[in-house]
């Protein structure tokens, strides 16, 4: 299908779509802890998260800071005592359930796999991604994992995408490609890696001042499309 003999794809608004699954298992979390909440309180909870999974990637936090102080800082702000230390392991546990598929992802997987070793490259907890990708259908066109978790380093960090590589014994970076949905850690950080990237973005957003991006597609048949071009 093209150059490349190695895709490393990201998982979480790339395949999954995790802005429906998160919402999801929040309301399923806040309505199985007795906690009431609502689109605000949803809002509040995103914002928490967000921030420190952003610090998370700087290498400002681990994953472990990351499950805690979510929840504390979340109920702190509702000005709520946390109904029990267990609201995480519950959390994750019911998000790894909710492998809720962008329309086409199998059918995009299936046609790279034919042709590629896909790679999985995602941040988060290893036993919720690989969950998330059991329960979607997603596995038998996954080669191999790479997740920060289990790498001990997250995304844009290269040591994620060394181990990457490394999973599918690919020598050669210009042999791979990334493909995801997030600027920062998904497009910078294969950019700033060494290998060629694609900048999967359905949501047509703008491109950031300062970010050139190599190639950027919005439907996964366009990305199947330049590949058969190229």
């Amino acid at each position: 299908m093209s150059r490349y003999k190695y895709i490393l794809i990201d998982l979480d608004d790339t395949l999954i779509d995790f802005a429906a699954a998160q919402r999801q298992t929040f309301f399923e979390t806040m309505k199985h802890f007795g906690v009431a909440s609502s689109e605000d309180s949803f809002s509040d909870y995103k914002v928490i998260n967000n921030d420190l999974w952003l610090a998370y990637e700087k290498s400002e936090i681990t994953k472990e800071d990351v499950f805690f102080l979510r929840w504390q800082r979340f109920f702190k702000n509702a000005e709520k005592e946390s109904p029990s230390t267990k609201v995480n392991q519950f959390f994750l546990r019911h998000l790894g359930e909710q492998a809720i598929l962008f329309s086409g992802a199998i059918e995009f997987c299936r046609r790279l796999a034919e042709c590629h070793k896909l790679v999985l490259v995602t941040n988060g907890d290893s036993a919720t991604q690989r969950m998330k990708v059991d329960n979607s259908g997603l596995a038998p066109y996954i080669h191999a994992y790479a997740i920060s978790d289990e790498v001990g380093a997250a995304k844009p960090d290269s040591r994620i995408f060394v181990e990457a590589l490394k999973a599918v014994g690919a020598s050669d970076k210009k042999s791979a490609l990334m493909i995801g949905d997030n600027i920062h850690a998904d497009v910078v950080g294969a950019m700033e890696f060494g290998i060629d990237v694609c900048w999967f973005n359905p949501r047509r957003l703008a491109v950031p001042d300062g970010v050139t991006i190599p190639f950027a597609a919005s439907t996964y048949e366009e990305i199947i499309t330049w590949l058969e071009a190229g």
